[in-house]
């Protein structure tokens, strides 16, 4: 019999107890959060600032007055030394602070030059002199530049490198690629369920699993994504410091795998303060890309303007004040694209080798869709299989807008109350070759748009109880709505959609011919986050404690209905097509044409910090968080789960059980920094949790009985021929016999993962710290998607003790479903890595930064459906439900190599300049971005329909490799990437041979270059900046992925295996710009 667990049906004795206790600790615990005074939660949006205060002798001094004043705003606190001299302010606002110690019989002394960022906790130490108190001694230091209190691993981004570095797109998602640690997940593009723009991992952890947050508050949409349908992270005129926290979270911080990404607003002061810009890139001024000119096609158009910007100042001075932004886009952007359409002999139905077939009548309306070769677009290659590989542009129109507005209020005794509200909007549409006809993909298609709409809204009261107690009060609300697969202005398609009822036409899929259609109406996925968050901060002698609580309602509207909405026709060869002889037909039914569903979930998180200062040089960080989810619940009830593998019917009630009542998380760490505090070690370990949410179970509920059915039938189950166009109208009884289901596995297990580190810190001469540390992980539980309708095995149900056989004419395991595309928590993920970084902090005019990172990460399947994360190659694969160990590889995000560089410097020359010989001698400043890094790894296919049909289905089946072959057989080039004969069809009745994930893709090299003059004369703090950037200075053609399908579907060879026709980078592009400050 079958032993995994994922194969049994749950039992849920015990669980009923759990979920009362749970609902009584769940109204205990809100209970608190209403009630109990608010506190300093993680520092998100603030930081620290200790010491100690000795005498010249050395002993410490009890009773010290200290006072901290923001030099921006005017705003103080003041509290004494305890009676080990030390003293500790939390919950501080962002910027520069003198900092005073006063004793009586003691020379009082400041210390200026503290710049106070996110998450920083600053360390300034006095020793007071005997003297008078009119004696003030002044020092202009700054605090040390390593961290010696903590051991979070943690990088920041400040607003002057925000807004100097050349950043493509002004894309803010670019500064996290700059930190140890941190890999940018290769992606084929961005979609609305998956993120509308890079992703980022961060430890080996998936790149859904990251949170980013805007002024404490969810900042991302449902895939854990901040951008939005302008493709970037936007608002780099906004933020005034941007942190990247990847490793040893203390306790406050939420149970997340992956990064934590805090940007911070800026805030207005007592002088008013703004700015403006505007951006210009175009045609003109770029480098066509490698493939225009491989292909001899025109350089497309391109024309890009960028403009906004800001404004800040006094409302109430010393008081009250504000800040507002604005950012805008219009983008008309062209980019080279190749598709593959019949040839013109191949339309008369006269095909290579002498065949010549009628072409069915019912096809020819269809046919006519596909572009005519060389009308309108280049003749690439003809590949001699009765198709040819053809080259035109794209059109991608982009329009969106950015707004931003705080308020910042300061209250009695260093209290204060922050609000802050911002607006993300943007459209863009794909207008291509195929004329607006559909798409050759499930992505957004030809003749489809993305649009996004984002309100995020923070409120923050922060008070002071005492100088050892300190109350934050946080509310937060979050809106996002990615919309994906829009259709726009299609064709009239009167007479030839599959389902009558229907407006446009279905998913044409004909093996070697790039298909077109629209395969759904609408995917989007609308969520609400409401964010409550409290907490208390207690400094008591050498203990800093926190203890803290949130609660987070979400609500997701899903409307889109998945494959079949429109109808799906599959052909398995040209030559089928011609004869309008289809192999499967795939359409939704009317019984379940409801594709619209409104779930709610809720989350709670509450936890313990103490960071224990067990000596001057040592510091203990010890935590525990507690967290737990409930399972989403539609509002009418519409959710279902398929509770056993084997069950003929779905169960209706909730998806799955609840797994993560236990979800208990230990935080530990040590920050150790002997001597003159220029080194320290630190080091911690901690468990994650990645919660089954809404996110996971989107996909489910697109083919979940009996609310959405999608009926499927195949041509070899049929006694008569699958007819087409109109099967659904004349065989719905056959199409109705055998529905699709996708179901999540009742008996959930709680995904977690083990992190650990170790960190060396030391600062040298002139300002630059180096910093070299490892990381580990190890991740259990994790949801994948993978085929459950396979045939029966040779001795099904016992595993073989060798190869896995299926015979012929076998029947499926489970004959009751048509498709089973089943999630399951069963994968693990490893990860080792290495990290060096270096850091220049500014100073004379420079500072730069390099990072290199080696590492390694193993999975087996690196996201939680086929297409979750937008990688090149899909995640779900025939061997993921019963023979999973078959499927353990290199992640998809592996980078075994990657070194980043970012600099900017003041050029020196022109300082003593006067006349109009300074004006334009003065001022100039370079910046620069390098990025390396190794490729991507990929997998080779090489499945024919009889293969597929022998195991139950083509998804994943890799192909054979030959005896003693290379599966890492990489010769270079674009036009045979790697060499196809070290590999082999798959065999008949078996899985594939080859591995997971061998073939490593070309690496990633670019370098982009900033040149800025500011004129500064037009008064005191006004300046106008003159900016040229060169993004790809160097022109390197950074290609992308191989076609990795070494056969198609009837056995034919493959004619483009081996082939690259895309980039993953634009060729050289220049922006000219202008920003004026005040």
């Amino acid at each position: 019999m079958l032993t995994c667990a994922r194969h049994v049906a749950l039992t849920v004795s015990g669980r009923n107890r759990w979920r009362s206790v749970m609902r009584r600790a769940l109204f205990v615990l809100i209970g608190f959060l209403l009630v109990a005074p608010p506190g300093a939660l993680a520092q998100l949006t603030t930081g620290t600032i200790s010491g100690t205060v000795k005498d010249d002798s050395g002993g410490v001094l009890p009773g010290v007055t200290v006072t901290l004043r923001h030099v921006e705003t005017g705003v103080s606190r003041t509290l004494v030394t305890e009676a080990h001299g030390r003293y500790e302010v939390p919950s501080l606002a962002l910027g520069a602070y003198d900092v005073r110690a006063e004793l009586s019989g003691f020379r009082p002394m400041v210390r200026s030059g503290i710049r106070l960022t996110v998450g920083r906790h600053a360390v300034v130490d006095f020793v007071l002199a005997i003297g008078a108190l009119d004696e003030v001694v002044t020092v202009v230091r700054e605090a040390a530049l390593i961290e010696t209190t903590s051991a979070t691993v943690s990088n920041l981004i400040d607003s002057q490198r925000v807004e100097e570095l050349p950043l493509n797109n002004r894309d803010l998602t670019q500064l996290v690629y700059l930190q140890p640690g941190v890999m940018k997940v290769p992606r084929s593009g961005g979609s609305a369920a998956r993120g509308m723009g890079d992703t980022i991992t961060v430890a080996g952890a998936r790149g859904t699993t990251n949170l980013f947050m805007l002024d404490g508050v969810a900042n991302s949409d449902l895939s854990g994504n901040p951008q939005g349908a302008m493709g970037a992270y936007v608002g780099a005129e906004t933020i005034q410091e941007f942190q990247i926290i990847t490793n040893n979270y203390s306790a406050e911080y939420r149970s997340q795998p992956g990064g934590i990404i805090s940007a911070v607003t800026k805030s207005g002061t007592n002088t008013v303060h703004g700015s403006a810009f505007w951006s210009h890139r175009g045609k003109e001024l770029d480098s066509p890309n490698y493939f225009d000119d491989r292909f001899d096609v025109e350089q497309p158009d391109f024309t890009r303007n960028q403009y906004g910007g800001s404004l800040g100042g006094p409302i109430v001075r010393d008081r009250t004040f504000f800040f507002a932004s604005f950012e805008g886009l219009r983008e008309r952007r062209g980019l080279s694209s190749t598709i593959r359409v019949p040839t013109m002999e191949a339309r008369q139905g006269i095909l290579p080798g002498g065949v010549v077939v009628p072409v069915a009548p019912a096809v020819r309306p269809y046919l006519d869709f596909y572009p005519v070769p060389g009308d309108g677009n280049t003749i690439v290659d003809d590949l001699g299989d009765g198709t040819v590989q053809v080259a035109g542009p794209e059109n991608r129109p982009i329009d969106g807008e950015y707004f931003l507005g705080k308020v910042d209020h300061s209250l009695s005794g260093g209290s204060r109350l922050a609000a802050t509200y911002n607006y993300d909007a943007a459209r863009r549409q794909h207008l291509g070759l195929l004329q607006r006809t559909g798409t050759a993909s499930s992505g957004t298609g030809d003749g489809e748009g993305d649009a996004s709409t984002k309100h995020v809204v923070s409120i923050k009261h922060t008070s002071v109880w005492s100088p050892t107690l300190v109350n934050e009060l946080s509310l937060g609300y979050s809106s996002t709505k990615p919309e994906g697969q829009i259709p726009l202005n299609p064709l009239d398609f009167s007479g030839l959609v599959f389902l009558p009822h229907r407006e446009l036409m279905g998913e044409l899929s004909v093996s070697g011919v790039s298909s077109l259609g629209f395969r759904t109406i609408l995917d989007a996925s609308g969520q609400k986050i409401f964010t409550i968050q409290n907490g208390l901060s207690w400094t008591r002698g050498d203990h800093s404690l926190r203890i803290g609580a949130e609660v987070n309602p979400m609500r997701l509207l899903q409307q889109g209905c998945a494959r079949g909405c429109n109808g799906i026709y599959t052909f398995d060869s040209l030559e089928d097509f011609l004869q309008a002889a289809p192999s499967r037909f795939q359409a939704m039914l009317p019984e379940g044409d409801t594709p619209t569903r409104n779930l709610s979930q809720l989350f709670f998180g509450a936890y313990a910090q103490d960071n224990w200062s067990v000596r001057p040089d040592l510091t203990l960080n010890l935590g525990l968080r507690y967290e737990f989810v409930t399972v989403p619940k539609e509002k009418d009830g519409r959710t279902a789960s398929l509770r056993h593998y084997t069950d003929t019917e779905v169960t209706v009630g909730p998806l799955f059980g609840n797994a993560t009542v236990k979800s208990f998380s230990p935080r530990v760490g040590f920050a150790w920094a002997p001597g003159s505090r220029k080194t320290s070690v630190r080091g911690g370990f901690g468990i994650y949790y990645e919660h089954p949410s809404l996110y996971h179970a989107r996909t489910t509920l697109q083919e979940l009985p009996p609310f959405t059915q999608v009926g499927s039938v195949r041509q070899r189950d049929m006694r008569v021929p699958l007819r087409f166009p109109d099967a659904y109208t004349t065989q719905l009884d056959l199409l109705s016999a055998e529905v699709n289901v996708r179901s999540m596995q009742y008996d959930m297990k709680n995904m977690h993962g083990y992190r650990w580190s170790l960190m060396l810190q030391r600062e040298l001469p002139a300002q630059w710290v180096l910093s070299v540390g490892y990381t580990g992980s190890t991740y259990r539980n994790l949801l994948i998607q993978s085929i459950g309708h396979l045939n029966r095995w040779e001795g099904y149900p016992e595993q073989p003790e060798g190869p896995k056989f299926f015979p012929e004419d076998a029947e499926r395991i489970n004959p009751a479903w048509a498709d089973m595309r089943l999630q399951h928590p069963s994968a693990t993920a490893d990860y080792h890595g290495l990290t060096l970084g270096v850091q220049k902090r500014l100073s004379r005019g420079f500072d730069a930064q390099f990072s290199y990172s080696y590492s390694k990460a193993m999975d087996q399947g690196s996201g939680v459906t086929s297409g979750g994360d937008n990688f090149f190659q899909g995640q779900r694969t025939v061997q993921g439900f019963w023979d999973l160990p078959l499927d353990r590889g290199l992640a998809a995000f592996d980078i075994r190599n990657n070194f980043t560089a970012n600099f900017t410097y003041e050029l020196p020359f022109g300082e003593n300049l006067t006349g109009m010989a300074g004006v334009l001698g003065k001022g100039w400043r370079v910046n620069g971005i390098l990025m390396l890094s190794d490729g991507f790894p990929l997998s080779v296919f090489g499945a024919t329909s009889e293969a597929e049909d022998r195991v139950g289905d083509g998804d994943g089946l890799r192909a054979d490799l030959v005896p003693g072959g290379d599966n890492n057989p990489v010769l270079g080039g674009v036009d045979q990437y790697f060499d196809p004969s070290q590999f082999a069809p798959t065999t008949p009745g078996y899985f594939g041979t080859a591995g997971r994930n061998t073939l490593i893709t070309a690496g990633l090299a670019t370098f982009d270059l900033g040149l800025s003059k500011a004129f500064s004369m037009f008064g005191a703090g006004r300046a106008l900046q003159v900016r040229a950037e060169i993004f790809n200075l160097f022109n390197r053609a950074n290609f992308g992925s191989p076609d990795t399908s070494i056969i198609l579907s009837d056995g034919r060879p493959n004619a483009t295996v081996g082939q690259i026709d895309t980039t993953r980078t634009t060729a050289r592009q220049i922006q000219l710009g202008l920003r004026f400050v005040f």
